[in-house]
């Protein structure tokens, strides 16, 4: 009877992390078809001191911009749109471990491309990288991953408390 209830909590706990981390780690919005953006500063640096610099542009995602600026090649996931090639260059070509990735205003972009609403002015940087040399600045400033890790991990908590809490009391 123990093992049952514990194995019980256990496969409970597991369904509600599989069914809630999507929720609370990545959020999806409906995107407004109304409002463009305007004055966009976009920049393809192929990371061999060649970059192409494009001024004055407009779109709704950043995906916009790049996709009327650049001859493109990218994935359709469940997140979003996965950019693998731009202009020819492809991800790890030659197994050379440089990946096409996109900063806004100087911020790695945590969201896929197609769902990073633009404002006013910003400033579209991709970059053909390796994903070491990626980051211009600490890859752990993005607090929400780090709160909806620590609400993970509180929950799990909460629940092997309880779960040990209930096996105790059936004995």
């Amino acid at each position: 009877m123990r093992n049952k209830s514990l194995l019980i909590a256990i496969t409970f706990t597991t369904y509600i992390l599989l069914a809630q981390c999507p929720n609370i780690l990545f959020t999806t919005s409906t995107i407004s078809s109304e409002r463009t953006a305007g004055n966009i500063a976009l920049i393809i640096d192929y990371g061999n001191s060649t970059q192409q610099v494009f001024t004055g542009l407009s779109g709704l995602t950043a995906f916009d911009v790049l996709n009327n600026s650049a001859s493109i090649v990218y994935l359709e996931h469940g997140f979003g749109r996965f950019v693998t090639a731009i202009n020819g260059v492809v991800n790890n070509a030659n197994a050379n471990g440089r990946y096409w990735q996109f900063w806004v205003n100087d911020e790695l972009s945590p969201i896929a491309t197609d769902f990073y609403e633009l404002a006013d002015g910003d400033r579209i940087l991709w970059k053909y990288c390796s994903p070491e040399n990626a980051f211009t600045g600490s890859p752990f400033n993005n607090s929400s991953l780090w709160i909806g890790l620590l609400l993970i991990t509180c929950f799990v908590g909460l629940v092997i408390g309880i779960a040990f809490f209930v096996n105790r009391k059936l004995r």
